[in-house]
């Protein structure tokens, strides 16, 4: 850059010291060499005519050459400016993909050490604690793993992502309820980085409590997990159940447990828009606008 600028500054300089060097030679000799060749006035006359022509010719033929090579200089500079600027953004999509890597090992490590505190643990209690931080994780971790394995560098496919979630969490909770099942409607969706975290969140919570709580031991379900977007650009997830639903004592807008306060976080941070339906089943559906977040994803405001 600095090379680039010093041309640029330069040029301009360089081409008009040259043309007043040569034209101040030009008139100094040209005018001596007329006179002495031509002694009538006439041919004089014409003389100085083409002798002027030649001048405005020649040096437009300099200046032309000036340029030319400057522009050859200029091309060559700007070719390697873009040789360069090409290998940083290849050295940070290499430097990208590594952090994620590291992020999700180290969620991937975390996660194993719950799970083996909680095969040291009696307390029913506690053990579901630590399973519950263990889904958690792996929600996360699985965020990392799809943007560590896309070429875009600030979205994911969510679509796919949610696919592997909702098989994730199937595959960890179907022995607790092997009689529950789960439909989905998810198509192809990129979605920033920045929302698919909050958003892959709050499915885990969701789906988890579906799963957990919305039927009675023993008692056959369908869960069923929509995921669309409008021509508007606001995307729509839809969780619903064909449960018990929520207790008439309870208000579903209101739930007070630790999932449903993380729920209400993330919806607030993404912006979105969470309706709760309580009538047959339960129905949640978080509506929100597709937009690019700047900004750390896990700021919960």
């Amino acid at each position: 850059m600095d090379r680039l600028k010093s041309i640029l500054h330069g040029s301009p300089l360089i081409i008009a010291a040259a043309y007043l060097i040569v034209g101040l030679i030009w008139i100094q000799f040209s005018d001596q060499w007329v006179l002495t060749m031509f002694d009538d006035p006439a041919k004089l006359t014409v003389a100085q005519t083409w002798k002027g022509w030649f001048f405005v010719g020649a040096s437009s033929l300099f200046v032309f050459l000036l340029v030319l090579s400057s522009n050859r200089v200029i091309s060559g500079v700007v070719e390697d400016l873009e040789a360069n600027l090409q290998s940083t953004l290849s050295d940070k999509d290499v430097f990208l993909s590594e952090i994620h890597h590291r992020v999700r090992n180290n969620l991937a490590l975390i996660s194993a050490l719950f799970e083996l505190q909680s095969g040291y643990l009696e307390d029913p209690r506690l053990k579901k604690v630590l399973e519950n931080s263990r889904m958690r994780l792996k929600c996360l971790a699985m965020i990392h793993e799809s943007f560590s394995d896309g070429e875009n560098s600030s979205s994911i496919d969510f679509g796919h992502y949610l696919e592997d979630l909702v098989q994730f969490i199937r595959n960890t909770l179907s022995e607790r309820v092997p009689e529950v099942k789960i439909e989905s409607d998810i198509p192809t969706l990129w979605v920033n980085i920045n929302q698919a975290v909050p958003c892959g969140l709050i499915v885990n919570e969701l789906l988890s409590n579906c799963y957990i709580h919305a039927f009675k031991p023993g008692e056959k379900g369908r869960i069923f997990v929509q995921l669309s977007e409008s021509e508007q650009g606001k995307v729509r997830l839809i969780i619903q159940d064909n449960g018990s639903g929520f207790p008439d004592s309870v208000d579903p807008s209101l739930p007070g447990s630790l999932g449903f306060t993380i729920v209400k976080a993330l919806v607030s941070q993404i912006k979105a828009d969470l309706q709760v339906e309580s009538e047959v089943g339960t129905r949640f559906s978080i509506t929100f606008d597709k937009q690019h977040i700047k900004g750390p994803s896990s700021r919960m405001v």
